[in-house]
């Protein structure tokens, strides 16, 4: 019985220690910083108790970095120039939630203000509601999402569509790269000096394989050839301030207007580590 009683309390102690092994190291994984989605969707009228008005929908989704410390300043940094990527004309917020009421408050206030008297004086000249041309009404919709690219980095995809009039919506992207310390990574940052007509080589040879699939032909081989869809007429090939470094390569975004009509669209395109390595700063 005393063999037993002893072995018995030989289990329970490495049992124990286990346990307290597992108590130190869980915290460790537990402070990293997680991805919180926060959401806006809201519809309102041109005349705020008048719901006959023309209307303007607000339509948020967007990622943060979220700690269990509070006082977590990498955290708090980053979230600060998410914010700035996300809308420039924003003040300095200092949380996202302060950041969402303030955008929103901000778009409902412009689109009463550009809107309002044109309003009040086409009812006064008889018009109705529903008479009213479908540019009363505005759109806006936000997204921004938040992943882990190549080691150590993240990556910020920010889409922006609004309808506020004219012959067609607005949209375009913005990519950002940020460390997990905080710092914003430019081109300077990534790209050797002297280095952008070699990178934009290997951009070209995607650009040409993309544009062939896209427009359902093989003949497309080079610039020229691109030009004749619309493509490089107007800008010559660069290496552009959105660009995402994510796991397996470089993705290069391409917004309308960029390098082609807004009809032909954006393009991403993604070249490998495996061909661009040899260009790239190495940290």
């Amino acid at each position: 019985m005393k063999k037993f009683n002893n072995l018995f309390f030989k289990m329970m102690g490495m049992a124990s220690a286990l346990v307290f092994f597992q108590g130190c190291t869980e915290p460790k994984s537990m402070d990293s910083p997680t991805i919180e989605t926060m959401t806006c969707d809201t519809t309102v009228f041109l005349k705020e108790n008048i719901k006959s008005s023309p209307s303007c929908k607000i339509d948020f989704s967007l990622d943060f970095l979220k700690s269990c410390q509070d006082s977590d300043s990498t955290v708090y940094n980053t979230n600060k120039m998410l914010v700035r990527s996300i809308e420039e004309g924003i003040p300095p917020i200092h949380t996202p939630e302060d950041f969402i009421q303030q955008l929103r408050d901000t778009l409902i206030f412009n689109y009463r203000q550009d809107l309002d008297k044109l309003y009040e004086y086409d009812l006064r000249n008889g018009m109705k509601d529903h008479e009213l041309p479908g540019w009363y009404n505005y759109e806006y919709n936000i997204s921004a999402k938040l992943a882990q690219g190549q080691e150590h980095i993240w990556n910020y995809r920010i889409s922006h569509y609004s309808y506020t009039g004219g012959a067609h919506p607005n949209s375009y992207q913005k990519w950002i790269n940020i460390t997990d310390q905080g710092k914003l990574l430019t081109k300077e940052d990534v790209f050797l000096p002297n280095t952008d007509a070699a990178v934009c080589e290997l951009i070209l040879k995607e650009l040409i394989r993309t544009a062939n699939e896209r427009m359902e032909t093989d003949t497309i081989t080079g610039i020229q050839g691109l030009q004749e869809y619309g493509i490089l007429q107007m800008n010559g090939l660069y290496i552009p301030d959105n660009f995402l470094l994510e796991k397996e390569g470089i993705r290069f975004l391409y917004n309308p207007y960029d390098i082609a009509p807004y009809a032909v669209g954006s393009f991403e395109l993604e070249v490998p580590y495996q061909e661009l390595n040899t260009y790239l700063i190495k940290h």
